[in-house]
């Protein structure tokens, strides 16, 4: 009976254990430094369970949206939405996330280089053949401008409810044909502004032959957790499978199982429409 009550007290750990949080506080002076003198830069660093058991780990970076920018560089705001959010929940996956702020929009390639150069693949066990972008809104834009600006880094792309990219990124868009780097997009259906820009982008990349989905879930500008806890799917993969399909090189690791928050989020029903792939959720699952 004593056995059974600890394996019952366990069960949420097992189940939701919190992957290790490393914060870089530009407020607390204790942030992640740039190429500008004495400019520092909050940021989040997560780490798998599992860290130490491994030599590295696939990587994703994250691109916040307009709303988690902070002129102050208050720390609290960077977690305030998409993949930090859900990881501050009780999401586990088995990749180290980085999350880096910027002060009004969402973080510039120049500065992801500069931070990933310097500090996160010095430091942590970042498997570099195996790095991925996402982000939301500002951020959408934002890991699609990484992809395009430094195709070396980036192995596939999710960008959610993009925002507009500069005019020299749109025309630079055949980079990540060239370079083989896949991009899903997910939108909301009542959110016309970047399903419009989904459709542009992901028209340009797979006219220059490279590989583009859109799929969409019956909501506005975000949310976005059932892309960020893995209920949306593309052809039956959340973002995560999806990730690991692709790489600089073949990858070793196993194809991922995350631990889920414990919200539940809508499913995922597809349709597909035209040349493109874009794909319509039919359903709400209740909680």
């Amino acid at each position: 009976m004593k056995r059974l009550l600890f394996l019952l007290l366990a069960l949420p750990a097992l189940c939701f254990a919190q992957m290790k949080e490393v914060k870089y506080d530009a407020s607390a002076g204790s942030g992640v430094k740039i190429d500008a003198p004495g400019h520092k830069l909050s940021a989040a660093v997560f780490l798998p369970e599992d860290y130490d058991s491994r030599e590295s780990w696939p990587t994703i970076l994250f691109f916040h949206g307009k709303g988690e920018a902070s002129a102050s560089m208050q720390y609290s705001a960077l977690l305030g939405n998409g993949l930090p959010k859900n990881i501050k929940a009780g999401l586990s996956i088995p990749y180290i996330v980085v999350a880096i702020q910027d002060q009004y929009s969402t973080p510039k390639p120049a500065v992801v280089d500069n931070v990933l150069k310097n500090t996160i693949i010095p430091n942590y066990k970042v498997d570099t053949n195996h790095i991925y972008a996402t982000g939301l809104s500002f951020g959408g834009g934002g890991s699609l401008a990484m992809a395009i600006a430094h195709p070396e880094y980036i192995s596939a792309v999710v960008s959610a409810s993009p925002s507009a990219l500069q005019p020299f990124e749109v025309f630079a868009l055949p980079t990540l044909a060239e370079h083989k780097i896949p991009v899903w997009f997910w939108n909301g259906t009542q959110d016309q502004g970047p399903l419009n820009y989904c459709k542009q982008y992901s028209q340009a990349i797979i006219a220059a032959g490279g590989q583009s989905w859109i799929t969409t879930e019956p909501v506005g500008h975000g949310p976005w957790d059932a892309l960020y806890t893995g209920k949306s799917k593309l052809d039956g993969k959340d973002m995560y499978a999806f990730f690991s399909q692709y790489g600089k090189q073949p990858s070793a690791v196993d194809p991922p199982v995350i631990t889920p928050p414990s919200d539940t989020v809508p499913a995922v029903t597809r349709k597909l429409i035209a040349t493109l792939r874009i794909y319509d959720n039919g359903d709400i699952e209740k909680e």
